[in-house]
């Protein structure tokens, strides 16, 4: 049972240190002229740990709220979206008002990375 449950544990850990990365690697580098996949995967886990950690922190410093599973797992899901969000706004997937455009500059459509990477 211990096995199963540190596989467990080994996957979802592996899945959070690479998705959550992943999307904002989009929202960073929306375009798939920018970097490849294999940079795009070590942006991936860079992101990831990084901003979990410092948000987990600033969550528990500035507001007040306990690190623990559902803090952490809420930051993740918010961190995702955002990113998700932020990458269909530039590469015109959706509208936005106008002022967004200024901090998130638009991309050609054509120019866009996929969302899920195909294989070659």
């Amino acid at each position: 049972m211990a096995l199963l449950e540190t596989a467990g544990g080994l996957f979802l850990f592996a899945f959070a240190a690479v998705v959550l990365g992943y999307f904002i690697s989009l929202a960073v580098f929306p375009s798939r002229k920018e970097i490849d996949l294999l940079e795009r995967l070590a942006f991936s886990v860079l992101f990831s740990i990084s901003s979990v950690s410092i948000l987990a922190l600033l969550e528990n410093q500035l507001a007040g709220i306990p690190v623990n599973f559902f803090s952490v797992a809420a930051t993740i899901l918010l961190l995702i979206a955002a990113g998700l969000a932020v990458f269909m706004v530039r590469a015109q997937k959706i509208n936005a008002p106008g002022f967004v455009y200024a901090l998130f500059p638009k991309i050609g459509r054509n120019d866009a990375a996929e969302i899920i990477p195909k294989s070659k």
